[in-house]
């Protein structure tokens, strides 16, 4: 199995769970070059004492519940639309 590195990045501030070492993990998205159908992988790694963790990133399904409704035509709680009234702001002031 032959890695590929797509991207990296340090994690700053973060702390090696293993050697406790400060700013030294850093997360790599990586994919098997050999199997056209792989999983791209993110990894989690520390320079310093070599720990490593992986996660695989496949899609989740999306729940119909999580999406949004969209209500399509007139609803039964419409509003005729009636016309905008401007009223000018010295008429209402009132002078003693």
């Amino acid at each position: 199995m032959a890695l590929t590195v797509l991207k990296k990045r340090f994690i700053a501030g973060a702390v090696c769970p293993e050697c406790r070492a400060e700013d030294r993990l850093l997360v790599e998205w990586v994919r098997d070059i050999e199997d056209a159908a792989a999983v791209t992988q993110r990894r989690r790694r520390c320079v310093n004492c070599g720990f490593l963790e992986l996660e695989d990133l496949e899609p989740e399904p999306v729940a119909l519940s999580t999406l949004p409704r969209i209500r399509l035509g007139a609803q039964s709680g419409d509003v005729a639309p009636s016309p905008v009234r401007l009223i000018d702001p010295k008429s209402l002031s009132t002078d003693d």
